[in-house]
């Protein structure tokens, strides 16, 4: 924000930054309809998605998104990264 500030953007720099999810592991907490769709972009950085809701995705939707669901704890523990998308 500051180096935009000051004109010091540098529009070439900054992309390295952008594959820092690449490898890590983001946790959805929700998987509902915008809880899913965070998970399938997430697959683009090739990161793990594991998800925590009170129920269960299908088997399907889990595959294709390849998102293991785990109690809310356990995300905690393991995600770099974690989505909230409940209601408040």
């Amino acid at each position: 924000h500051e180096s935009v500030r000051r004109g010091g953007f540098d529009p070439v720099g900054w992309r390295p930054q952008c594959h820092f999810l690449r490898g890590k592991t983001v946790g959805v907490v929700g998987f509902g309809r915008i809880g899913r769709r965070v998970a399938h972009l997430v697959n683009a950085f090739e990161a793990r998605v594991v998800y925590a809701d009170v129920a269960a995705a299908p088997a399907d939707v889990e595959a294709r998104l390849g998102a293991v669901r785990m109690p809310f704890d356990r995300l905690l523990a393991r995600a770099d990264v974690v989505s909230v998308h409940t209601p408040l």
